[in-house]
């Protein structure tokens, strides 16, 4: 009997944006598993889970592997695939709620790739509010409009390798920053981005922060940065 696993998009930490489709997989679901990527600690998507929509008595938090092995994860997210479908009854159904939408830079990739291991568990996505789209919100920016398109690119480990986007006509958003900022910011500022920039902190939560330009800071957790290339394109 194939049991289901729900990869629930929960949007970027507002409770209040979590979809009612979603809210109602996981109150139905026979076991919700929030994840968490430190031993110590809770797991954000569950608290925030919890503050939508109070203790959920069938919850598990599980540890998730940070490495840059491949094939140290492909072997630690099978063992947490079988985990999660072992616990599940009989053509049960599981959620696993995570941070935006599963099909953008979430674990979700990992949990798909998994599961062709598993024969007995299908894994089917929810989709969520992106953290692009809240923090497009917060910082009141229009990603893509007309011929103007719009581009996501994970932040690059060696800043000079932004290049290959600036020539891009329209909003470039880069993700997955954290560390990154410093010199991606310096880089930036060197060669004129600064005012075509605008930096968004934990977009959809209590610690929002929009911050036009490129503050000074040492690193960028849960940050968007946008960088309207169409309007520099436009002045030259």
């Amino acid at each position: 009997m194939v049991k289901t696993l729900y990869v629930v998009g929960i949007g970027p930490g507002d409770p209040e944006l979590i979809t009612m489709k979603a809210a109602g997989i996981i109150r139905n679901a026979d076991k919700v598993f929030c994840l968490r990527a430190e031993p110590a600690g809770s797991s954000l998507a569950g608290n925030i889970v919890r503050m939508a929509l109070g203790d959920l008595p069938d919850l598990q938090e599980l540890v998730y592997p940070l490495s840059r092995d491949s094939a140290e994860l492909e072997k630690a997210w099978a063992g947490i695939l079988r985990k999660m479908a072992d616990s599940l009854p009989p053509s049960g159904t599981g959620a696993v709620p995570t941070l935006g939408d599963p099909s953008l830079y979430s674990t979700g990739v990992y949990i798909q790739s998994a599961a062709g291991c598993i024969a007995d568990l299908k894994v089917v996505f929810v989709p969520g509010v992106t953290s692009p789209s809240a923090a497009a919100a917060a910082a009141r920016l229009i990603l893509a409009s007309g011929e103007s398109p719009c581009s996501i690119v994970p932040a690059p480990g060696d800043p000079s390798e932004l290049y290959a986007y600036l020539n891009f006509p329209g909003v470039l958003v880069v993700m997955k920053i954290g560390r990154r900022y410093k010199p991606l910011a310096a880089f930036l500022r060197e060669n004129g981005w600064s005012r075509y920039c605008h930096l968004v902190v934990r977009a959809g939560t209590e610690e929002e922060n929009v911050f036009p330009g490129l503050p000074e800071m040492e690193r960028a957790d849960m940050a968007i940065l946008f960088i309207n290339c169409r309007e520099r394109l436009d002045k030259e």
